[in-house]
């Protein structure tokens, strides 16, 4: 089936609202990513068009970039971690999460990825100037019936790496792996191959 892309030219995000065509809507807002339960899109904070974090402990990106941090550690994760991860693009981590998804949802462990989401003018009251950002179409867990939580060999037996603490195996929602973002975030194994094929996909549909 081909990949559904969602394009939304202009949008903001602002104290739970997310706005768009002049039409709100109301969003779950978490550390890296932010949900659109109406609209089943889940993207990420962008700065620049890279991923940003807003929790608490998240280092300046400047003085970061800048290696003001390097070789020290910042809560559980080196400089050099969140380095990786508030460098890397939003278009790519959200076609790392579709796939991770899309096996995580194959192997009965996750909600289905509906498509890939992409708003070329994002704006939000913290982030300064507007800036594209990207995420994955998914199901709401919560129209989703129970079920029993999924353990750690089984995400891994899907093909999927857990994140560094762990968190999509302690922080399910009823039974379904959700919380894939994290300094060092859930990654499909051995995927270059599917998610060079939805950035490209991704580029053909938006531009470069």
């Amino acid at each position: 089936m081909e990949l559904r892309i969602y394009k939304i030219e202009r949008a903001r995000l602002h104290f739970g609202w997310f706005i768009s065509d002049g039409k709100f809507f109301k969003s779950m807002e978490g550390a890296w990513n932010f949900y659109v339960p109406a609209l089943k899109i889940k993207l990420a904070y962008p700065r620049m068009g890279s991923v940003l974090c807003l929790h608490r402990k998240t280092p300046l990106v400047g003085p970061l970039l800048a290696g003001n941090f390097d070789g020290q550690e910042i809560g559980r994760y080196s400089a050099e971690d969140w380095k990786r991860a508030l460098t890397k693009s939003t278009r790519l981590r959200a076609a790392e999460n579709y796939v991770a998804a899309a096996r995580l949802h194959a192997a009965g462990l996750g909600p289905k990825p509906l498509g890939i989401c992409y708003v070329r003018n994002f704006s939000h009251r913290i982030f300064g100037p507007s800036s594209e950002t990207a995420g994955i179409m998914i199901e709401d867990i919560n129209q989703l019936p129970p079920k029993t939580d999924a353990t750690e060999e089984e995400i891994v037996a899907a093909g999927v790496t857990p994140d560094g603490i762990r968190s999509c195996v302690r922080q399910q929602i009823r039974g379904y792996v959700s919380d894939l973002n994290s300094v060092r975030g859930v990654m499909p194994v051995d995927a270059e191959e599917e998610i060079g094929r939805i950035l490209n996909r991704l580029s053909e549909q938006v531009g470069g």
